[in-house]
């Protein structure tokens, strides 16, 4: 059996702090990369939801034909969007058209009052912009 050298054992002990270090630097990375597209995403989502709101704002009556117009001149496509009143009815989602029907749970209406968007539409007609 050949014995280890001090040298050696200090290359292998240099080696796994290295390999440690570098392991750890690089979890810690990705965590922060999904941190900032998570936030992006989030500022994206909040400024057109301030948007939206600033539109249905200057608009003396939305309907369902307005909102669609105006989710269609968004420069992103494919996103979607739904307006829930603050009881936790659907009264516009621009992928499902049979949104009468849905009821959201109480759990889900105290997460969308925090995080999203919350607001009642009236009913009356708006022309298109």
């Amino acid at each position: 059996m050949k014995k280890i050298t001090v040298g050696q054992r200090l290359y292998v002990s240099v080696m796994t702090v290295f390999l440690l270090f570098a392991i750890s630097f690089i979890v810690f990375q990705q965590y922060r990369e999904k941190q900032y597209k998570i936030d992006t995403l989030n500022l994206k989502l909040q400024e057109y939801n301030d948007r939206m709101a600033e539109a249905m704002r200057s608009c003396p009556s939305v309907n369902e034909s307005w909102l669609t117009h105006y989710v269609g001149q968004h420069p992103v496509r494919g996103i979607r969007v739904t307006l829930i009143t603050v009881r936790g009815r659907v009264v516009y989602d621009n992928v499902r058209k049979d949104y009468a029907i849905w009821v959201i749970m109480p759990i889900v209406k105290r997460w969308l009052r925090r995080y999203i968007l919350v607001m009642g539409l009236p009913s009356i007609e708006c022309r298109l912009p």
